[in-house]
């Protein structure tokens, strides 16, 4: 009887912050779940080498309705605290496979006999995807956007004046529109904190009092120069973000605390373009500007946590986004310090007319070749 073997209970946690627990017997069997489906779903480990782990896939009889959700979140946990493995060996039946979102896994081989599919989850490739769409449970990118943006958005080339002096026109694609004020953009389960991150789109009428608060704090006016009035400052200058297309105003809270204001923008159409070196920004390419407007929620360990999640939103909206840039002030030793050890480089100092800038980079492959265990899923670079 399952009772009478010693167990060791864990608690897996998804994007969300909903708890599931994994339960590993005696005899090597695993069961993962919540409530009434952990024992509908059986796993068993075999750790191949100190890069690679196996995992056996079965579904019971009984069946259950979200196994392609629970095999998923055991992936997650394992490389989000296995940072050594490099990928994971997935041996699932046939029918799991074509519903589990793992089409992009490598050295797919099927047996028709036992009607099972093994396959290779690089771990590169799988923190660049998100959740079926068919699953109960939101993953990291939120479903206004995953409805938006899977496929990616439809290309079609539009004409945009940049409002640069001179005028400036520029070609770019069409952008998506935008999810309605308060979605949930982005939500990572934070291992370090035992909180979640959500990252949501601003909602003028919950979100200005806020926002103003936060832009007349004398350590954040240093660097905005947005000092004023909420109603005849601050609130004409979020509406006029919310109908501005190439850019979106994002509110970052840690559970239910607000703490974190970030402006998303696409390069080719912001000021910054021209100052990207040849052959320039991609079209699809991001870039964002932020504060933390919360004092009690800042420190290394927190920029640590949820720098890497802003820029994992990034990415995950679009496939065809290659780079993020950042243009902070050059003398902002400590943010350009976060940022080359998350793993951005340092392409140039410009002179923008209100500052000298430092232009920062981090491509798409260098970023998720980083994405290990430590600090929210993430792998910091060692200081030198």
């Amino acid at each position: 009887m399952e009772g009478e073997l010693d167990a060791l209970e864990l608690t897996i946690y998804a994007p969300s912050g909903a708890e599931f627990a994994l339960v590993q017997y005696d005899d090597g069997r695993v069961l993962f779940g919540s409530g009434c489906g952990l024992r509908q779903f059986s796993l068993h480990f075999r750790f191949d080498s100190l890069s690679s782990i196996a995992v056996t896939a079965s579904v019971d009889a009984a069946g259950s309705d979200d196994e392609e959700t629970q095999l998923w979140l055991v992936i997650v946990h394992l490389f989000t605290f296995g940072e050594s493995f490099e990928s994971i060996s997935v041996r699932m039946p046939t029918e799991l496979y074509t519903r589990c979102g793992l089409s992009f896994a490598s050295e797919v081989v099927a047996d028709e006999v036992t009607s099972t599919t093994t396959c290779t989850v690089p771990r590169e490739l799988f923190f660049q995807t998100s959740i079926p769409s068919s699953a109960d449970i939101p993953t990291w990118l939120g479903r206004c956007l995953t409805t938006v943006n899977t496929p990616a958005y439809p290309v079609s080339s539009v004409v945009t004046s940049t409002g640069d002096t001179p005028p400036c026109t520029v070609l770019h694609p069409l952008r998506p529109p935008k999810p309605r004020p308060g979605a949930l953009l982005y939500q990572r389960w934070i291992p370090s904190l035992s909180r979640v991150l959500t990252l949501r789109n601003v909602d003028i009428d919950k979100h200005t009092s806020t926002f103003s608060a936060w832009m007349n704090n004398d350590r954040v006016a240093e660097f905005w120069g947005m000092r004023g009035d909420a109603a005849t400052v601050h609130a004409p200058y979020l509406r006029a973000l919310q109908a501005d297309r190439h850019a979106s105003a994002v509110i970052g809270a840690l559970g239910d605390v607000d703490f974190l204001y970030v402006e998303m923008y696409y390069v080719t159409e912001d000021h910054v373009a021209p100052y990207v070196p040849a052959p320039g920004a991609g079209a699809h390419d991001r870039g964002f500007h932020l504060l933390v407007g919360n004092e009690q929620l800042r420190g290394p360990h927190m920029v640590h946590a949820w720098l890497p999640s802003v820029v994992h939103c990034l990415f995950l909206e679009d496939p065809r986004t290659g780079s993020v840039y950042l243009e902070p002030r050059a003398d902002n030793a400590k943010l350009i310090g976060y940022l080359i050890r998350l793993g951005f480089t340092k392409v140039r100092e410009f002179e923008f007319p209100h500052k000298r800038a430092a232009l920062m980079q981090i491509r798409r492959d260098e970023f998720f070749r980083g994405f290990k265990g430590e600090q929210g899923g993430f792998r910091l670079i060692s200081e030198k």
